[in-house]
């Protein structure tokens, strides 16, 4: 468990991780408006990069998974043409596939290695999605954090924005 009572999980390791690189050591506190300025420049200069590895790996996953559906369409695009085929076979009647049950059996046989090869796809693909959804509750999770540090940022940037005013001050110049 967390400090904040959470489960631990990506998006809390990520932000523990985050804060750990924000931490300036108190010797190293930024004095002057410029370091403070520079300091709350560096701090949201790594979080945008952080959160652009995360989108990057989110990407990737969704580009993985519309090619293994692309790949599931032509498959079951083959078990319709077979089945297509069979269908031709019995609309031309009993004679015409008795004269064809060596053809009928064979695309029979297809059309049973078909199905069962999806079927076992199917059942893989079932798999895949639970551990997605877990994947998913991570990525919930390290949404909620991001937007926290989102939030924390912004006070940043207000104290660099006071920074610049600071400057602006006619009694620092």
């Amino acid at each position: 468990m967390s400090e904040q009572g959470l489960p631990e999980g990506p998006g809390q390791r990520w932000l523990a991780g985050l804060d750990k690189d924000l931490r300036v050591a108190p010797a190293a506190q930024p004095k002057t408006p410029v370091e403070k300025l520079q300091h709350g420049l560096d701090q949201i200069q790594k979080s945008i990069r952080q959160q652009q590895m995360m989108t990057e790996q989110t990407l990737q996953g969704s580009l993985s998974q519309a090619a293994t559906q692309a790949v599931t369409t032509q498959k079951l695009d083959q078990i319709l043409d077979l089945a297509a085929q069979l269908v031709t076979m019995a609309q031309q009647g009993t004679e015409a596939l008795r004269t064809n049950l060596p053809q009928a059996r064979a695309v029979l046989d297809q059309l049973d290695t078909q199905i069962g090869n999806q079927r076992a796809q199917l059942e893989m693909e079932v798999s895949q999605s639970l551990q997605q959804a877990v994947s998913s509750m991570a990525q919930a999770q390290h949404a909620m954090f991001a937007s926290q540090e989102f939030s924390r940022l912004a006070l940043v940037l207000k104290q660099g924005e006071q920074a610049v005013k600071d400057l602006e001050s006619p009694s620092l110049m």
